[in-house]
């Protein structure tokens, strides 16, 4: 039974090492493009999306930039330390720009504290309005579901009238 299955499959003889390189040789014919960022900026600029255009031209420079610059600060700090004094020199400037850091830090919390603060009485304000209103909305929605619940009764009594008032059907029966 299994012998006829692979006679019927073709698999009852060893196709030898022949087959092997006939099965690869669409793979040994391929042929791949390693140029990546020229095709994707080609398709980035094929889209129909402007946006995404100036997306992607513009955080080209700021790449370059951190490109460029990083060895230059790297071959500076290497150059300071090396020289007598650099070691010290350089934990100066650390410090300088921690200081730098911790300013802005400081000057961020603040103006968002300063934004928080002048936007509370407003949002406390609002809220106060939604409390006042609330149960006015509370008492439309109760006069809306009870519009809803009359056009439904109103409704059932149109159809069931209309149901009454019909002519019996060809095959005998109400419609």
């Amino acid at each position: 039974m299994m012998k006829r299955l692979l006679i019927r499959l073709g698999l009852s003889r060893d196709p030898g090492p022949r087959w092997v390189d006939d099965v690869l040789a669409p793979l040994r014919e391929t042929r791949a493009d390693a140029d990546v960022a020229a095709s994707v900026m080609m398709r980035v600029h094929a889209s129909e999306s402007p946006g995404i255009v100036v997306i992607a031209t513009g955080s080209r420079f700021p790449l370059v930039a951190a490109l460029i610059g990083a060895p230059l600060l790297l071959g500076a700090i290497a150059a300071l330390v090396a020289s007598g004094d650099g070691f010290f020199d350089l934990w100066n400037t650390a410090l300088a720009l921690g200081h730098v850091a911790w300013v802005m830090v400081a000057s961020v919390v603040e103006f968002c504290g300063n934004i928080l603060s002048s936007s509370a009485p407003v949002a406390r304000a609002v809220a106060r309005v939604f409390e006042t209103i609330a149960p006015i909305l509370r008492g439309a929605g109760l006069i809306a579901a009870a519009w809803g619940v009359l056009s439904i009764l109103f409704s059932f009594v149109v159809f069931a009238q209309a149901r009454r008032n019909s002519s019996a059907g060809p095959h005998g029966g109400l419609r």
